[in-house]
């Protein structure tokens, strides 16, 4: 990189010419201020190039009013050259005069990091074990069981024929964190930030039987003689060998199990209904009247949109306000409150998980949508 004359690069860069290293350091210098730059660019040169960010990310963000009450916002921002380039905007955008108050109060909280591996496993003994600060290896044995940990992966292995059931372990996930665990039987499942499952450390008898809080994504090894059954608040979900995802966070509106392969049976009291690939069914989280049996909504589903936490992505695909600061409240560890009700605001498009909480409120920010950060407590103003 030295041997680029600065001026050359910076004509290259607003040309739209400038490899991804060379685009990064050209925005470094004319963020001077953010960052220890060797070199400082002239005024104009610096409007130049921020000008041309912000178009770049004009690209990228759009905003379209719904009449005559919604605002829709539409965003990309799971791109991490765009993520880059929206920052280092918003970054230079909130340092000019003129922007302060409310600005000044979000830009200050810019350390709160998004969840990460991490979870506390419960013991049939009731000893705790936060996975999260482990070494690899074996942690434990289990009435002939082994709980090993892998790379934040816990794996289960019978060690010869003396495992037996009636030992029942729990992960638990707290608010900023996800984990993955390999059960006795091969299966595999992914656990959301705020979510649980309790499973015994070796499978016997006639099925396989989990109980699940928040939500999880399940690989269910096939075992035709043996079906997997998962329990989530009173909804059941049987199963011979598929992937399916389940949404059971009891301050969502309803219980969602989406299937993306093979074929579940999902069960609620005396309703039941059968789910192919791309269906989803659910059932409403609120209690049904006495009179009034309790039903099971099949729909299509975009499978995409419901596996994005589990591939590392928010997406906001026609999601709510209300429902994107759930999913961000759990991810990132905070409260969330609004000063004058919840704004009508539906949203498209993705982020990535990695991103600092300041990165997705900045974007929010620029698109109208305020917020007060303190400590982490979230506020959404009118």
């Amino acid at each position: 990189m030295q041997q680029h004359n600065p001026e050359e690069l910076i004509q290259k860069y607003l040309a739209g010419k400038c490899t991804a290293e060379e685009k990064s350091l050209v925005e470094s210098w004319c963020l001077k201020e953010l960052s220890e730059s060797p070199y400082t660019p002239s005024g104009e040169q610096i409007d130049a190039v921020h000008q041309r960010m912000q178009a770049a990310l004009a690209q990228h963000i759009r905003a379209e009013r719904r009449r005559p009450v919604t605002e829709r916002i539409w965003f990309r921002a799971a791109a991490a050259a765009i993520v880059a380039g929206a920052i280092s905007t918003i970054a230079w955008w909130y340092k000019q005069p003129g922007h302060t108050g409310e600005h000044a109060v979000l830009a200050a909280h810019a350390a709160i990091q998004p969840g990460h591996d991490g979870a506390v496993l419960t013991l049939a003994d009731g000893r705790k074990m936060v996975l999260d600060s482990l070494a690899n290896g074996l942690l434990t044995m289990q009435q002939g069981t082994k709980v090993l940990l892998n790379n934040g992966q816990l794996t289960y292995q019978a060690d010869g024929t003396n495992a037996m059931t009636g030992a029942y372990n729990t992960i638990n996930t707290p608010r900023g964190r996800q984990f993955r665990v390999t059960l006795p039987d091969g299966s595999k499942v992914w656990l959301n930030a705020a979510s649980s499952i309790s499973y015994p450390t070796a499978f016997t008898g006639r099925q396989r039987k989990v109980e699940v809080k928040g939500e999880a994504y399940f690989e269910v090894t096939e075992n035709p003689s043996m079906p997997f059954i998962v329990k989530a608040n009173d909804v059941q979900v049987q199963v011979l060998g598929t992937y399916f995802n389940i949404n059971a966070y009891t301050d969502e509106e309803a219980i969602k199990t989406t299937l993306l392969e093979g074929a579940v049976k999902v069960t609620k009291d005396a309703a039941t209904a059968l789910l192919n690939p791309g269906q989803q069914a659910a059932v409403s989280n609120s209690p049904s009247k006495s009179n009034q049996s309790p039903s099971i909504l099949v729909q299509v589903a975009d499978t995409t949109q419901v596996v994005a936490w589990k591939n590392g992505v928010f997406n906001f695909q026609n999601v709510t306000l209300e429902k994107m600061m759930r999913q961000l409240a759990r991810w990132y560890d905070i409260e969330v409150a609004y000063e004058k009700g919840i704004p009508d605001i539906a949203f498209e498009g993705e982020v990535n998980r990695q991103n600092e909480l300041a990165d997705v409120l900045h974007i929010l920010e620029h698109m109208g949508v305020h917020f007060r950060l303190e400590g982490r407590r979230l506020t959404v103003l009118p």
